[in-house]
């Protein structure tokens, strides 16, 4: 099983300031978006392996980048496990900008099409209903950030 989710950007940008003043509030500050991802299997510690992923506006926001990110994960998939489980459920967010769009899918449906996998379940979260445990994830690094 397969998690992705994308922290909210405004608590990400770098650099963070631990007092906020008039002077720094205009500061300009790097973008940059994180994209948390964890991997359930019973070959991993714990059950999970958890990956992050930055983009410093490098790349667009979108599903290239979503494509990119599940290729690397299955990628890695493979390097620790040897092999690629036949069957992939994978949980995102119901946004039809980078997850819910036809490059996705396709992207998805050319993985059982080529016989990488034979089954690829995917799941929608409802809208405002989107917590999981990436995001629980997120809060942890939020208050990293608040506090150091």
């Amino acid at each position: 099983s397969l998690f992705l989710d994308g922290m909210d950007n405004m608590k990400s940008h770098i650099p963070r300031f631990m007092e906020k003043t008039k002077k720094l509030a205009n500061f300009w500050k790097l973008p940059s978006k994180v994209t948390g991802c964890i991997l359930y299997s019973s070959h991993y510690p714990m059950n999970r392996k958890v990956k992050m992923y930055i983009n410093f506006d490098q790349f667009e926001q979108g599903s290239n980048m979503i494509v990119s990110m599940i290729y690397r994960l299955l990628q890695d998939v493979k390097k620790d496990m040897g092999k690629i489980p036949p069957v992939l459920h994978i949980s995102m967010d119901n946004c039809y900008r980078e997850n819910k769009n036809r490059f996705v899918l396709s992207f998805l449906a050319a993985l059982v099409q080529h016989n990488i996998l034979s089954e690829v379940n995917v799941t929608f979260l409802l809208v405002g209903h989107t917590g999981n445990e990436v995001d629980q994830l997120f809060s942890i690094l939020t208050h990293k950030f608040k506090t150091q």
